[in-house]
């Protein structure tokens, strides 16, 4: 019995270990960090250094300098310089181990991607918990593998149907009541008279608005965030504008 108890063991620990390794994790991360807005301030949560490390380099490659690492590997003067940098602002993005769990103190965020995680609760509150401490607008995303022990752990009070889904082969995510609004208001394209330029600017906020809730504000709300935006993003807000209330089309900046 001993032996077959070790040897239950040793698979939980492979499977446990393939979930956290899978590089659909960094695929889904990578680009879910494309798409986040200009300008936003994003930690990445994960389990293993080297997946953190890779995970770093691949965003290195369109963030440059404007993403860290933090983790126990790395010196006490790095660390240091690290969080100088996402604290003052020079860096937006933080990829981080179990090294920011707890006894740190970070600044605003508004944007947290738990890339894996443990089930446990502790941990998942401290690091929510580091997200949720002032603002106005938080956005939290799990990367969890489909069909795992995962399934279970994470978010289990979520609604039928409001995941978040990324198809590896295409890089795109999918929201299911997003994309049915989406369908509909396409139809109604070909009849707003946009130009090829103006579609191509609208579909790729569209892209953008699949990861994000900003579908559900009001028409006037979205408005508002338009007028006090500029280029790209002005033109994100327009195109949730449309979506929001199926109004007339507002001058599209380039």
């Amino acid at each position: 019995w001993g032996f077959l108890a070790a040897a239950a063991l040793h698979m939980l620990y492979k499977r446990k270990e393939i979930v956290h390794s899978a590089g659909e994790r960094q695929d889904c991360a990578t680009a879910l960090a494309r798409l986040l807005p200009l300008g936003s301030r994003t930690i990445f949560f994960l389990e293993r250094i080297e997946a953190a490390d890779a995970l770093y380099e691949r965003l290195s490659e369109f963030l440059g300098g404007r993403v860290r690492r933090y983790h126990s590997a790395l010196s006490r003067e790095v660390k240091r310089r690290s969080l100088a940098a996402y604290r003052e602002g020079e860096a937006c993005a933080l990829v981080c181990c179990h090294a920011l769990d707890e006894g740190l103190d970070i600044p605003d965020t508004d944007t947290g991607v738990i890339v894996s995680a443990t089930g446990a609760a502790r941990q998942r509150i401290q690091r929510l918990g580091r997200l949720l401490r002032r603002g106005e607008r938080k956005n939290v995303y799990y990367i969890y593998v489909v069909d795992s022990a995962e399934d279970a752990v994470l978010l289990p009070e979520l609604p039928a149907g409001e995941e978040l889904f990324f198809f590896e082969r295409t890089g795109r995510f999918t929201n299911r009541p997003y994309d049915a609004l989406v369908a509909r208001w396409r139809q109604r394209l070909p009849r707003r008279g946009l130009t090829p330029e103006q579609t191509a600017e609208v579909e790729r906020h569209l892209r953008r608005g699949a990861i994000r809730d900003d579908y559900r504000l009001s028409g006037a709300l979205c408005l508002e965030r338009a007028l006090a935006a500029e280029g790209s993003e002005r033109n994100y807000w327009i195109t949730m504008k449309m979506l929001a209330d199926e109004g007339d089309i507002p001058e599209v900046v380039w």
